[in-house]
């Protein structure tokens, strides 16, 4: 966004990002630690471990993704993995 002169836009995605609308959780230690457990038992990427880990140590309900491999996953503190395409109601 910045190489094209989009400083406005990069703002609006900012704010979106902030509190209320997006909820960040923070990777730390009892993260790190189910990081390493999800690794250890399923097979997903680095980056996917990470998300899955913070998504699990904050006891997410839901967490929708567009990687059809991570659909159907067993992940402690997750409630459901589905991909965007499902039919919540």
């Amino acid at each position: 966004m910045y190489k094209q002169g989009g400083s406005d836009k990069a703002a609006q995605l900012r704010d979106f990002f902030r509190p209320p609308h997006v909820e960040t959780l923070p990777f730390n230690v009892d993260a790190a630690d189910r990081y390493a457990q999800i690794r250890a038992n399923n097979r997903v990427s680095p980056a996917d471990g990470i998300r899955l880990a913070s998504a699990s140590q904050g006891g997410v309900d839901l967490f929708l993704t567009n990687d059809r491999r991570l659909n159907g996953l067993s992940i402690p503190g997750i409630h459901f993995i589905a991909g965007m395409d499902v039919d919540l109601f």
